[in-house]
């Protein structure tokens, strides 16, 4: 699989934007548009021996932007996090294809990157407070 950011949500500039950073590294950035939701995520990346949605996505877009990040070792996930860094692209919704999500969709996805995101900031507001009492 090559290596790929797919990016679902944002404007166009965003998409522009990851483009610029991700290019010297050799990273093809994807973006996939509110009516592919349906399909599986390994899909969306290229693998077509997993599930292609039988219809268009009927909802909307994503409400923050989501990059997925397939096909890359854990060091050139880490040089691409540190490119979209110093581009000064800070996307809080960030995950990695797995060998369990590639069956998912992008609205599974996307609700539990969100609920492990409410999680972290609610511990992070637990311990903010046990740390002023």
């Amino acid at each position: 699989m090559r290596e790929t950011i797919l990016l679902f949500g944002g404007e166009e500039a965003l998409t522009a934007h990851v483009q610029r950073a991700a290019a010297p590294l050799k990273v093809r950035v994807k973006f996939i548009p509110p009516e592919e939701y349906g399909n599986s995520l390994g899909y969306l990346a290229g693998d077509h021996s997993c599930p292609q949605a039988r219809e268009p996505w009927a909802g909307g877009p994503v409400e923050q932007p989501l990059l997925l990040l397939a096909g890359m070792t854990g060091d050139k996930m880490g040089r691409v996090l540190d490119a979209l860094r110093r581009h000064g692209l800070y996307i809080d919704y960030k995950a990695m294809l797995t060998p369990t999500n590639r069956f998912w969709d992008v609205p599974a996805l996307y609700e539990e990157i969100a609920r492990e995101h409410r999680q972290l900031q609610e511990n992070g507001a637990a311990a903010d407070a046990q740390t002023e009492d």
